[in-house]
């Protein structure tokens, strides 16, 4: 099997791109992002939030695990169905039988933003208790652009 210039040059520049990062920022932008979803999830009724580390994949950084129990009035599997649902279209993992995983790998700077005021509307919970980078305006949930990325607000 042969393998032309282009793929190498991929595969360099591939490397190169991921030894350019800084791994250390990249950790404590997770770590940051797990802290504003526990603490947005704090109090509501049915809910508990807790940091799980390492990630599913074994990767050395924390994740939210979010417990819904009575008296929430949904299951893990309602919550996990309307997310996916919504708009946008927001992904959960499934952990035992009653939590899901919520993992800032994936998400683009922003996102973690969306992700939280999805699990507030869908879990019923009006306003947050404290202020944060959610609020409500009328009917209609407001993001505040995460400062972890420089206030960057999310993608259309």
């Amino acid at each position: 099997m042969k393998v032309g210039k282009e793929e190498l040059l991929g595969a360099l520049a591939a490397v190169e791109w991921s030894l350019a990062q800084d791994e250390g920022a990249i950790l404590a932008g997770y770590e940051a992002t797990v802290a504003r979803w526990l603490d947005g999830l704090a109090g509501l009724p049915g809910v508990t939030a807790e940091r799980g580390y390492p990630s599913e994949a074994g990767q050395p950084h924390g994740r939210a695990i979010v417990r819904i129990a009575p008296p929430c009035p949904l299951t893990r599997d309602e919550v996990v169905a309307a997310l996916w649902e919504g708009d946008p279209r927001i992904a959960v993992a499934k952990l035992g039988a009653d939590a899901i995983a919520l993992n800032p790998q994936t998400l683009e700077p922003g996102e973690d933003d969306l992700v939280l005021a999805a699990l507030l509307r869908v879990l019923g919970a009006g306003r947050p208790s404290r202020p944060g980078p959610v609020t409500m305006l009328g009917d209609r949930w407001s993001v505040r652009p995460s400062p972890l990325f420089g206030g960057v607000p999310p993608r259309s």
